[in-house]
């Protein structure tokens, strides 16, 4: 599914706001493409926000007053981490609860709030088992923890368990309102026996039913509810549905819920909307989410004159981003190769379904496709995640493997 971060939406319900998932680490725009040397070399400075987040917070001198202190500036960072070109707030985040991870608050409260925020920084790391460790560590606490449960549900649906991601969600009945307990548990539902399609056909017209009679609510349940339908749409060969669900929103809303929309829009042959929304995003923000950076190259290249794609055939590509800035034709198309060469050196796994869809869509390599393809589902087994396997099986097993998958 492309909303991995929706309940970012959800946990703001609560005191302790955060957001999921998420997609992408960021690079300044600018930058000239490179293969970096080292492993280990940082993707940006963040400057004062980085010195913020370690300034006082010592181990040996955590107290009741620095406790408040680290939990209040990571929730604040997750509440802003799903923005375009605002990823690196989860890094900020974990740098902050590091403090209290040897030390956990005594206050009931805080250790609940901790679970819950090092859960959500851990699963966009897609580090899901051990953030299901951590929630399950707070149910003992707090059974009827809301925002924990609908987090559990997303990342057993990311794991491909629906059947758990249920449990979870009916756990939510009597505990939180009939739209959030029904679109959770339809949600999970939509996935148990789908390949049959009686699930999720059944689960899709009891959601829109609900929405139709009760209303798309006007606060954080709206845009979430609308992706979930969205996905259901699309699930369903119904991209024009699935574009009308996410129309009741600003896709800027969330990276997440931008580059949903722009896949529904992409596969409404929307080219030039893509690139006329997405490109005024990315250059506000001044960096680059991988997610947003795919779509505008699929985009572009769509929509690349004869001539220009003959020559990036031939590598006649821009040698630096500023170039490619001014190639207007290959702009995002070069930013994109320029990434993929950074990911591949680093062997980035959290990025392996961009990786797997630029081998796809953008310069299409059996090898390389089915490589992170297969990587991608090792973590993440959604309808997106094995539709990407399926593709990549299908142009590998049409065309020779010329490259290894090392």
């Amino acid at each position: 599914m492309q909303y991995k971060n929706h309940m970012a939406i959800l946990l703001r319900l609560v005191s302790s706001a955060c957001s999921l998932l998420l997609l992408s680490a960021a690079l300044p725009l600018n930058a000239a493409p490179y293969t970096p040397t080292d492993s280990d070399e940082v993707l940006a400075n963040w400057g004062e926000a980085v010195d913020r987040i370690n300034a006082p917070l010592k181990i040996p001198e955590v107290n009741k007053a620095t406790t408040t202190l680290a939990l209040t500036r990571a929730a604040e960072q997750l509440a802003g981490a799903g923005k375009p070109g605002q990823s690196y707030r989860y890094q900020l985040a974990e740098r902050s609860l590091a403090s209290l991870a040897n030390q956990l608050p005594d206050n009931r409260a805080q250790r609940q709030q901790y679970r819950l925020l090092h859960a959500n920084v851990l699963q966009h790391s897609h580090r899901f088992k051990e953030a299901l460790q951590e929630l399950d560590t707070l149910f003992d606490q707090a059974p009827n923890h809301v925002a924990g449960r609908l987090m559990a549900a997303r990342i057993n649906l990311v794991m491909g368990q629906p059947q758990f991601a249920r449990e979870h969600c009916l756990a939510l009945l009597g505990q939180t309102d009939l739209l959030t307990a029904a679109g959770c548990s339809l949600e999970a539902r939509s996935y148990i026996d789908s390949e049959q399609g009686g699930s999720l056909q059944d689960s899709y017209r009891e959601l829109s039913a609900l929405i139709q009679r009760e209303g798309v609510p006007n606060d954080e349940r709206g845009p979430w509810l609308a992706q979930v339908l969205a996905d259901m749409a699309t699930r369903l060969d119904q991209p024009a549905q699935a574009a009308e669900w996410l129309s009741n929103f600003n896709p800027r809303i969330s990276t997440n819920y931008l580059a949903q929309w722009a896949d529904t829009q992409l596969t409404l042959g929307n080219n030039a909307e893509v690139l006329q929304t997405l490109a005024p995003v990315v250059e506000a923000t001044g960096v680059v989410d991988d997610a947003l950076l795919l779509r505008l190259a699929i985009a572009e290249k769509a929509m690349t004159p004869a001539s220009a794609a003959a020559n990036e055939k031939r590598g006649e590509q821009p040698q630096s981003l500023q170039g490619a800035t001014n190639a207007s034709a290959l702009r995002w198309q070069a930013l994109m190769q320029a990434r993929v060469a950074l990911r591949e050196a680093r062997g980035d796994r959290e990025h392996a379904a961009q990786m797997a869809r630029y081998y796809l869509d953008l310069q299409p390599n059996a090898a390389r496709a089915l490589h992170w393809a297969t990587l991608n589902t090792l973590s993440s087994r959604e309808y997106t995640d094995n539709e990407l396997l399926r593709r990549a099986e299908q142009l590998a097993g049409g065309a020779p493997i010329t490259q290894s998958e090392g």
